[in-house]
């Protein structure tokens, strides 16, 4: 099974948010582990032996439901996170820029004289139509290169994005949740490490839909404050005798008249009148504007209008293509919706010797146990055994497999360590050993020299558990997530148990 799958946006947004506060909420507050792990078992007895892809993204949209069903629960801000802002929200917004420029401004200008070259109209058509000349030559261009960017991959693609479309995706993901309310709630700091890795994650799952959203709006606004322009034109025009004039320090008559020619030929050729710039001498009487603002309302239609409309209907169809997203899960989910359905230890006895799980630890290693096992196993984690205490009453069974846990902080002994493993393993169940390192790692660090006292102890405990031509024990870290390296080592132990009756 891939660690990526297609949902629709609402269901890949809800995923992307479970993802975040999985990964941020070590501790169990806003979705405990034993909610995890149960709300997993269930997508995976959804899916049966062979699932096929729309069935696993299915299960994967099943399981954050419920698991945000239990973190909005007990915190209800995150309810803000998960909803969508509906598209019908932003284009009223987009329907309030060409009302209030109406009301705040005449297209034809504040005089009753119109400048045929600097009016605001002209001023708006050509704008137009150098944005979506712009616009469609981009299109163009990143269609010839969309297989060389498709090899890229869509994480790669989605940095390409516009300034505008990301600081529009951020807007979307935090909409109705102000930094206020996230440093007013009970778990501030919980929920902004939420609310920063949501941010994180989502900004890349969604950035060519969010991209897409912002060009549909600015397309939308565009022919919106085109058509109020014009229809404002004409409205003014039935209660005002508007004339026009033109007037330029650098063109003389034959420039402007070539300027002119240029911007309203086809216009006039579609009115069937003479294009003819008005007299600017002393004395001359005004031409009306009349045809002149004919001439205007067809050059936004053929140069502006047009052009925005197919931009428009582009954009509109990359936003379809963008109605299905690739959300990445992580390789543990992705692991434990391939564990299988049935095993043949239906039952795991955990016992750790000396040794305090550290916190999330028990949590961590039953989720493992369910992945490699599957998820009918039960799972008893018990009570931590004394140093020197012998083996407590171990009953055997077929269905049954011992897990004896040390930590990697204590001195291996053969003859505590190793005489207690051997007795376990001597009452009639397949045995493995699993010896933590988490609170020897905690002691020395991360660093070169830390992970080097680490490999070195590590060494020790296999020699001591293992003796001659026995298997290495099973290391792992408890404090963290386990890896795709960690299930293979914990697979290799419990596969050596079935066949020998022990591994270490």
């Amino acid at each position: 099974m891939a660690d990526r799958l297609t949902l629709p946006y609402g269901p890949a947004r809800k995923v992307t948010l479970v993802t975040a506060i999985e990964d941020a909420d070590t501790n169990g507050e806003l979705i405990s582990g034993p909610e995890r792990t149960d709300g997993t078992r269930r997508a995976r007895q959804r899916l049966g032996e062979d699932p096929n892809a729309v069935q696993i993204a299915t299960a994967v949209e099943e399981r954050a439901e419920e698991l945000l069903g239990h973190a909005i629960g007990r915190e209800p801000l995150l309810e803000r996170l998960s909803k969508e802002v509906p598209l019908s929200a932003l284009f009223a917004i987009a329907l309030l820029v060409p009302i209030l420029y109406g009301i705040g401004r005449s297209a034809l200008g504040p005089e009753k004289e119109i400048d045929i070259f600097a009016n605001p109209l002209v001023i708006l058509v050509v704008w137009n139509f150098v944005v979506s000349v712009i616009g469609i030559l981009f299109a163009f261009f990143r269609r010839t290169g969309r297989r060389q960017n498709a090899a890229e991959g869509p994480m790669i693609r989605s940095e390409r994005t516009s300034w505008l479309a990301t600081r529009l995706g951020e807007w979307l993901l935090l909409f109705g949740v102000s930094g206020r309310a996230l440093r007013r709630a009970d778990r501030a700091t919980l929920l902004g490490n939420v609310a920063y890795g949501f941010v994180k994650r989502w900004r890349s799952i969604a950035a060519p839909r969010h991209a897409a959203t912002a060009q549909l709006l600015l397309h939308t606004i565009a022919l919106l404050l085109l058509t109020t322009a014009v229809g404002e034109a004409y409205l003014r025009g039935l209660f005002t005798e508007y004339s026009v004039v033109w007037e330029s320090t650098w063109l003389g008559a034959e420039a402007a008249g070539s300027l002119a020619q240029f911007l309203f030929e086809i216009p006039s050729r579609i009115l069937g009148t003479t294009l003819e710039l008005p007299e600017m001498r002393e004395g001359f009487e005004r031409d009306s504007a009349g045809p002149w603002i004919h001439r205007f309302a067809i050059a936004a239609l053929i140069y502006a209008a047009l052009p925005r409309l197919i931009l428009l209907l582009v954009t509109v169809r990359r936003l379809r293509r963008t109605a299905h997203l690739e959300v990445p899960i992580s390789p543990t989910l992705a692991r434990r919706l391939r564990s299988r359905i049935a095993t043949r230890f239906a039952r795991v006895a955990v016992l750790p010797y000396s040794f305090q799980l550290p916190d999330g630890g028990a949590d961590r290693l039953r989720g493992l146990l369910v992945e490699v096992l599957g998820d009918r196993a039960v799972i008893e984690i018990r009570t931590p055994l004394s140093y020197g205490a012998d083996e407590p009453p171990l009953e055997a069974g077929d269905d049954l497999c011992r897990v004896v846990l040390f930590g990697l902080a204590q001195p291996p002994e053969s003859e505590v360590h190793r005489e207690f493993l051997d007795a376990v393993a001597a009452a009639g169940a397949p045995t493995i050993a699993i010896v933590d390192a988490s609170g020897y790692r905690r002691r020395f660090g991360d660093d070169a020299e830390g992970r080097a006292r680490v490999e070195e102890r590590r060494r020790a405990w296999d020699r001591v558990l293992t003796g001659e031509g026995g298997a290495p024990a099973t290391h792992l870290d408890l404090a963290n997530e386990f890896d795709d390296a960690s299930y293979a080592r914990l697979s290799t132990a419990i596969g050596t148990a079935r066949k020998n009756g022990s591994a270490r």
